[in-house]
């Protein structure tokens, strides 16, 4: 991502990328759904429900087809899903359509 003009940050887990992005607001998120501390379920939920993040778009990276419907009810939804594994080029594309 890089290599075509985005810059990428990355935290070890759920509650310090809350902490980093509250300092530094992206223009975007992506977030594996297995992260310690705070899931990416919650990491979504809690950047939705807060008024000064809220406009960011989150992609929530997952294993699993069903996982994002057992949990998505519970919680605020990301603007897109993609499965692991995935391709750079599908994730770039998905990106590129969030940000316009």
């Amino acid at each position: 991502f890089e290599s075509v003009g985005y810059e990428v940050k990355t935290a070890l887990d759920g509650r310090i990328a809350l902490d980093t992005i509250k300092n530094d607001p992206p223009d975007l998120i992506t977030s594996d759904v297995i992260m310690p501390t705070l899931n990416g379920f919650e990491f979504c939920d809690r950047i939705k429900k807060d008024k000064e993040l809220q406009h960011i778009p989150v992609i929530l990276l997952t294993s699993r087809d069903d996982e994002a419907n057992l949990f998505y009810h519970d919680f605020t939804e990301p603007d897109a899903y993609i499965k692991k594994p995935f391709d750079a080029e599908e994730l770039l594309e998905i990106v590129r359509k969030l940000l316009g």
